[in-house]
């Protein structure tokens, strides 16, 4: 899984299956409310080390502009040794890392987040994956690569000068995959509020905006809920919407 060719050793395909390297598929989650709720990856095209998705939420109340989006996983490495030395893509007292790239094009949004290190001594050695993303923050898509980066070039003997040797180069991906976020949140826009005294539910949107031109998003448009309203555990947010026919009659 090298991303390109290079004066110096990166990750082939024959190192990467020597390495034994197996991901998970991610987990994605939201807070509301202060809690935290589950969303489902719809349309899994690929596995689990490079595929692609699409974010949606059972209970309409996910949308990047008004909540967080929080992505965790497991990776592991059963041969992490084989990446150093002579036959490998790093010196023998080199220190690897492994980092996640992201990136959400439309929001002109990137980052890497460190996730650990390797040494020559390791064999098998696991990661835990976690990324929040706050709210505002994507667009669009979320691209995600797991990357092989030089954290500590180390000491090179004469026989590994041909090694790169200045930290932070990407030396390879182990998985990746995007994440399509304009899910059914994004269909139209569903916030909760906390009124007490008003309407169960509303619906806001702003005079001043061009429909020709502005965006079908929370900024213009959305649907509000009223978490003080005495009947609003009758809409039954937390469950499908296909099981709360009171809050499909809303929408």
């Amino acid at each position: 899984m090298s991303e390109s060719f290079s004066s110096y050793p990166m990750l082939t395909d024959y190192i990467y299956h020597a390495i034994g390297y197996v991901t998970e598929y991610p987990e994605c989650t939201y807070t509301d409310n202060y809690e935290e709720f589950p969303l489902i990856i719809d349309g899994i095209n690929g596995s689990a080390s490079s595929f692609n998705g699409k974010i949606r939420d059972s209970r309409c109340a996910w949308y990047p502009d008004t909540r967080n989006l929080k992505v965790t996983k497991k990776c592991r490495l059963t041969s992490a040794y084989i990446l150093f030395g002579l036959n490998g893509i790093a010196s023998s007292n080199a220190t690897l890392g492994v980092a996640l790239r992201w990136i959400s094009s439309k929001s002109d949004e990137r980052g890497i987040i460190p996730i650990g290190a390797l040494v020559r001594t390791d064999s098998t050695k696991e990661f835990q994956i976690e990324a929040v993303f706050d709210k505002g923050t994507l667009k669009g898509s979320l691209k995600l690569q797991t990357v092989l980066y030089l954290k500590d070039p180390g000491k090179a003997t004469p026989a590994e000068s041909h090694f790169a040797h200045q930290s932070g180069v990407i030396l390879g991906i182990l998985d990746q995959a995007e994440l399509f976020i304009d899910g059914n949140g994004s269909i139209f826009p569903i916030v909760t509020i906390d009124e007490p005294g008003k309407s169960l539910w509303q619906v806001y949107y702003n005079e001043s905006c061009d429909p020709l031109q502005d965006g079908f998003d929370s900024e213009n448009v959305e649907i509000r809920l009223n978490r003080a309203h005495p009947n609003f555990d009758a809409l039954r947010i937390d469950a499908s919407i296909s099981e709360s026919p009171l809050f499909l009659e809303v929408i």
